[in-house]
């Protein structure tokens, strides 16, 4: 018997996680910080106005300022916002990841294969960085701010290495990681971050999140984020962009059509549990 206790199911992990979207929004409402519904979720929005039914996370992103305010206010507000707390480079110097989670600690979550850091239920946070002006120069900032960290920091977090490509691949990915230790994963965060937040979203084009390794060739204009609409998420609304169409397409092409069967499953692969359950 697992010492946390029984695991939670699918609809569990969704009802703890859309409570901690609505703190998320509670504490936007009260610090005028506009945000919105990002990735699958937006998809959930859209396409089922709640949760996709196999999806296993919720997904926030912020344009950089609105995103440093509301990391600002959980800093300010920590003592306050228990049993609700934010995972961030600043804040916890053992987390492993560029983006933020804002966490239920309340639970415990368990991921296979990466290095444990007390993390509960959580929702995801993205900031939104300047893209710059055309394909050319997206490709630019994103070489300069991803490249040569995006392998450490992914690798770092790991407790292993996988070996899935042969040896040649598995001893390169040995090395990368043995730099990544040698740097310290909170530095590497720290590069990655300070490097995205000199590409301001006002002077761009396009904009999206560069400090995450997923969004490879995905690029939004600027004017389908910066103006918001309230829409239905399972028994609650939030902000979702206007421009959700053209956002959505970029990312997902004909986002209305259902994947296959086999392909409805989530992808955290992680098990959670409530603290106490024993």
């Amino acid at each position: 018997m697992n010492p946390m206790g029984e695991e939670l199911t699918l609809l569990d992990i969704q009802q703890g996680e859309l409570d901690i979207l609505r703190k998320i929004k509670e504490i936007c409402t009260e610090s005028d910080i506009r945000y919105f519904l990002f990735c699958g979720t937006l998809l959930g929005a859209v396409r089922h106005h709640g949760f996709i039914p196999w999806d296993d996370d919720v997904d926030v992103a912020m344009l950089r300022d609105e995103y440093e305010r509301f990391i600002a206010y959980c800093r300010e507000n920590e003592e306050r916002l228990l049993p609700y707390k934010l995972y961030h480079y600043t804040t916890k110097k053992d987390y492993i990841y560029p983006i933020a989670r804002f966490v239920d600690t309340r639970y415990k979550v368990e991921y296979k294969d990466y290095k444990d850091y007390d993390l509960g239920l959580f929702v995801d946070l993205y900031p939104i960085d300047g893209c710059g002006n055309s394909l050319e120069e997206r490709n630019k900032v994103f070489k300069e701010v991803r490249d040569d960290v995006i392998p450490l920091i992914s690798l770092g977090a790991r407790t292993n290495v996988p070996y899935n490509h042969g040896i040649v691949n598995y001893v390169v990915k040995s090395l990368i990681r043995f730099t990544a230790q040698l740097i310290g994963q909170n530095r590497l965060i720290r590069i990655i971050d300070q490097r995205a937040r000199k590409h301001d979203v006002q002077s761009s084009k396009y904009v999206h999140c560069i400090i995450w390794d997923t969004f490879r060739t995905c690029m939004i204009r600027k004017e389908c984020v910066t103006d918001l609409m309230e829409a239905p998420f399972e028994d609650d609304t939030f902000f979702i962009p206007r421009g959700y169409d053209e956002v959505l397409r970029d990312e997902y092409g004909d986002y209305m059509q259902l994947p296959p069967e086999e392909d409805r499953i989530g992808h955290h692969y992680y098990k959670a549990y409530r603290k106490g359950q024993i």
